[in-house]
């Protein structure tokens, strides 16, 4: 095999290995907030309205959410 290849492997399952950690940093709440609009398509309203907050609060939730990842796969 080609050591160009064993090396993108490599590099693929660390990645992946990084994300599934990093996932894991998060709260279910963090995690369902992801699924609902990433994985079910909901919209920012459509979950708000689902969970009785503002989307504004939504904007907010996934601000965090985005930085308490880029802080656990630097």
């Amino acid at each position: 095999m080609c050591d160009c290849r064993k090396a993108f492997r490599d590099y693929k399952a660390n990645h992946e290995r990084r994300i599934t950690k990093a996932f894991s940093e998060l709260s279910e709440s963090q995690r369902e907030l992801l699924k609902a609009l990433y994985e079910n398509g909901m919209s920012k309203q459509e979950y708000a309205d689902a969970i009785g907050v503002s989307p504004s609060a939504i904007s907010h939730r996934l601000e965090t959410i985005r930085k308490k990842l880029k802080k656990v796969l630097r």
